[in-house]
């Protein structure tokens, strides 16, 4: 009986320490968990209006990295507002372009880290 009694105890007693680790380990994690959510990137936002204050809804918005001449093409909704987010730090342009509306275009914007820049565009007719 003493046998079977000091093998419980062992297999308890590891199972206990298995436990330990496990806990600390995710304690750890959950400790950590807020760094994750720091990043590097910005986010370039805005509006796109006609030359009468109307929201346009479907424009075309690119957002131009100067420095690296990438780009990403997002769509106006239909409040006329776009979002481009995690972008890289960089100097960007951003153009709007509908049919029927002449091109417009705000240049030289520096988007720095964890920066929430908006940038609204006014079509004009033509």
């Amino acid at each position: 009986m003493n046998y079977f009694t000091g093998n419980i105890t062992s297999v308890w007693a590891r199972a206990k320490k298995v436990a330990q680790v496990f806990g600390a380990t995710i304690g750890i994690f959950l400790f950590c968990l807020p760094a994750f959510s720091q990043g590097n990137a910005g986010r370039i936002r805005g509006g796109v209006t006609d030359s009468n204050g109307g929201t346009v809804a479907g424009a075309t918005v690119t957002i131009l990295d100067s420095q690296r001449g990438t780009s990403r093409v997002v769509t106006t909704d239909g409040t006329g507002e776009y979002n481009a987010p995690n972008l890289i730090p960089s100097t960007y342009t951003v153009t709007a372009t509908l049919t029927g509306f002449k091109t417009a275009q705000h240049a030289g914007l520096l988007l720095e880290i964890g920066q929430d820049l908006s940038v609204d565009l006014v079509l004009q007719p033509g």
